[in-house]
């Protein structure tokens, strides 16, 4: 997992950008959790915004009762199957050990 240490570090940012740019790509944007804090409050996503009231209207639709929203929405995946974006499962990773 990358954190702080590796990517998001204030000391290691600048050559990232720098190679990236060198490669013909714009950087992406890079911040801690820290940065996005406002008046200890999280900085609002708009998609995520939009999302979550997505997720209310559908919950108050179906008054709560989540298996029956979980009934429309596997209904809803099987209308739009073409859309429906499945990854192949990665092999699980090998890990030697030393055995003492």
């Amino acid at each position: 997992m990358w954190n702080c240490t590796h990517l998001a570090n204030a000391a290691i940012l600048p050559r990232v950008n720098e190679i990236c740019r060198a490669a013909g790509f714009e950087p992406p944007y890079t911040s801690t959790p820290e940065e996005l804090m406002v008046a200890d409050r999280m900085w609002e996503d708009p998609i995520v915004k939009e999302t979550r009231a997505a997720r209310e209207k559908l919950v108050q639709e179906y008054g709560g009762d989540l298996d029956a929203l979980w009934e429309h929405l596997q209904e809803v995946q099987k209308q739009y199957q073409d859309r429906v974006v499945t990854g192949q499962p990665k092999p699980p990773i090998t890990v030697r050990r030393k055995v003492s």
